[in-house]
């Protein structure tokens, strides 16, 4: 019987294992000297803030895994406007505190950074989850973005393709709280100080039908930006996004940008950005 039991432990431990080694990991980043840092609700936020005499406020927020790099060449295009890109909370080089990372939280640190670098009306240009966070951040708060540039969003329900079993953990439903409970835990993180597993399944829950219902509720002027090619958020879906976003349009990107619409002939893509900003 003693037998059995260390064998059940044995399995579990390795289920367990495996299931840490399976989820993303936050790349292991060191901080410089150029770092900048802003403390929001507790937390540390490392953010770029270019500041000039401009009316136009341009939030850069990255897709999943990612940082605030990921902008540096669109960026570095707009040569005007006032830029602010950063590491959303628990990404990059920003801190991962013991909380939900819903899209509500998102955005809840979003507004915060916000309002301490006083930065009133803004664009949210966006890829991928960082897209769909700006399509929920404009859904709730339409007053203080003016428009947004949505790269490949992720989260109407079913858009998202990922390998097995991804493709079975990371959406709403029973698998997913599971995850989410699991990768919340002390035990996981002591083992996995590095997963975004809990931000993986934190984020994922929040692509159901809440987020369609956010899409009906956007008025301000919508970009979308897709590549039929991409792998990652099918090009299909954005169909439902023209149909539920009123004020929304479609520039098909070419092929080879697949799901890196940001980094993909970045002259041309900020021309294309720079009329839709200036756009009456």
């Amino acid at each position: 019987m003693l037998y059995l039991f260390i064998i059940f432990i044995i399995i579990i431990i390795t289920i367990f294992i495996s299931f840490g080694l399976l989820l993303p990991s936050n790349s292991i980043n060191t901080i410089t000297s150029e770092d900048k840092f802003i403390e929001i609700r507790s937390s540390k936020i490392r953010y770029k803030f270019i500041q000039r005499s401009s009316d136009v406020n341009l939030i850069f927020l990255h897709s999943f895994g990612g940082s605030l790099e990921m902008w540096d060449s669109l960026s570095s295009y707009f040569k005007n406007e006032n830029i602010l890109a950063f590491d959303l909370i628990g990404f990059g080089k920003s801190d991962k505190p013991d909380i939900d990372y819903s899209l509500d939280t998102q955005v809840e640190y979003l507004n915060a950074l916000l309002d301490s670098l006083k930065i009133k009306q803004c664009i949210l240009i966006g890829s991928s989850m960082g897209a769909s966070i700006a399509i929920w951040a404009v859904s709730k708060y339409p007053d203080r973005f003016r428009k947004v540039v949505a790269f490949a969003p992720s989260g109407f329900p079913g858009s998202m393709n990922h390998d097995w079993p991804g493709n079975l953990f990371y959406k709403p439903g029973v698998l997913n709280k599971i995850g989410g409970y699991l990768t919340s835990s002390h035990l996981f993180t002591f083992i996995f100080p590095n997963s975004l597993g809990r931000q993986t399944f934190n984020i994922t829950n929040c692509y159901d039908d809440s987020f369609v219902y956010a899409m009906t509720n956007v008025t301000q002027p919508v970009l979308l930006l897709w590549s039929r090619s991409d792998e990652r958020t099918l090009f299909n879906y954005s169909e439902e996004y023209l149909k539920l976003i009123k004020n929304s349009s479609l520039y098909e990107l070419p092929s080879e940008a697949k799901h890196n619409g940001p980094g993909f002939q970045p002259d041309k893509i900020s021309k294309i950005l720079t009329i839709f900003i200036y756009q009456k």
